[in-house]
């Protein structure tokens, strides 16, 4: 049936007054509001999640499981390409476990450490409610990140890559080492930060300067949190006699609440992590640290050695300082 509308006079089989009509327009676009998605749809993911949870470095042919939540509602996992390669990443079911509406997002690392704006994303496709992601990449190094469709969307998921072309395999595969080089560019926000430092009889204080390393490009085995800080106290005279096991492993809320990055020790904190973001990394490490204690007279003091991971090879060594008058 045609209804033509005037506004506030005659409407064919019947009458409908002006404040009526109103209402009706303004129950139409809350229901509009109300079914809109979320979250971006994989047409238009323009931004990703700060932070989130990291899960290294993803190895073609593997198979990752994880758990979307309310509180972890973004998965990513990282991998380098030292020649051109076609790559299909696909999500799916765990055992036994439910459907669930997947988004995969591709990054590509931007010059300056970041991660930009996606690549390429798939939500629905081929087979609903999960996801295919193809593309043919050059080289460089990328993240494959997994969210839900909507903010609402918890569950199981596993995530798997395939790859071929001459960039699946490194051409000369190397083992771990650290490559030393200069962290000079962080030495005035430490500076900075150890100026406002607590200095009484309790005190605390970041040691210039910092460790920095770089992994190589192409190595024979993913590099893992343990492989790396083992390699670390390998080098350091400091931490001899020391294992992955005397230490703690950082959440990634940990790692920006630690003392270096916060204002916990001085003002300058936040500095720090900003000096570390523009000129280490601007992705989201993996943490660990050791704490000692160091002979003191009438006080207490220790020594603290965290290690940073970067999902793009960079490692991150901040030494602290922390004590307490007797």
């Amino acid at each position: 049936m045609l209804l033509v509308i005037r506004w506030g006079y005659q409407v064919r089989e019947g009458m409908i007054s002006r404040t009526t009509l109103l209402l009706l327009l303004l129950s139409c676009a809350a229901c509009a509001t109300e079914s809109a998605p979320a979250l971006e749809t994989s047409s238009s993911e323009l931004v990703t999640a700060a932070n989130p949870v990291n899960h290294g470095a993803l190895a073609f042919g593997a198979s990752y499981s994880a758990t979307l939540t309310s509180a972890e509602g973004y998965h990513a996992w990282h991998f380098s390409l030292a020649q051109n390669a076609d790559l299909t990443f696909t999500t799916a079911p765990v055992a036994g476990g439910p459907a669930v509406d997947t988004v995969l997002a591709l990054y590509r690392q931007q010059t300056n450490g970041s991660w930009g704006t996606a690549v390429a994303s798939n939500n629905n496709g081929p087979t609903p409610p999960w996801s295919r992601l193809v593309r043919s990449l050059t080289p460089g190094s990328y993240r494959i990140l997994v969210r839900g469709a909507l903010k609402s969307t918890v569950g199981p998921f596993s995530v798997s890559g395939a790859c071929s072309g001459a960039g699946c395999t490194c051409p000369n595969p190397q083992p771990l080492s650290l490559n030393p080089e200069d962290p000079s560019a962080l030495d005035p926000a430490i500076a900075t930060f150890n100026a406002g430092a607590r200095n009484g009889g309790d005190w605390c204080s970041l040691t210039a300067p910092a460790w920095l390393y770089s992994l190589p490009v192409c190595l024979a085995q993913p590099a893992t949190l343990e492989s790396v800080v083992t390699e670390v106290i390998a080098q350091s005279q400091d931490l001899g006699g020391y294992f992955f096991s005397d230490g703690t492993v950082l959440t990634a809320a940990e790692i920006q609440q630690s003392l270096p990055f916060s204002t916990s020790c001085s003002a300058g904190g936040p500095g720090v992590a900003q000096a570390v973001s523009a000129n280490v990394s601007g992705t989201t490490p993996q943490g660990w640290v050791i704490t000692s204690e160091v002979p003191c007279h009438n006080c207490h003091e220790f020594n603290h050695y965290m290690v940073l991971l970067y999902p793009d090879g960079n490692v991150l060594v901040l030494p602290y300082v922390t004590g307490y008058d007797s």
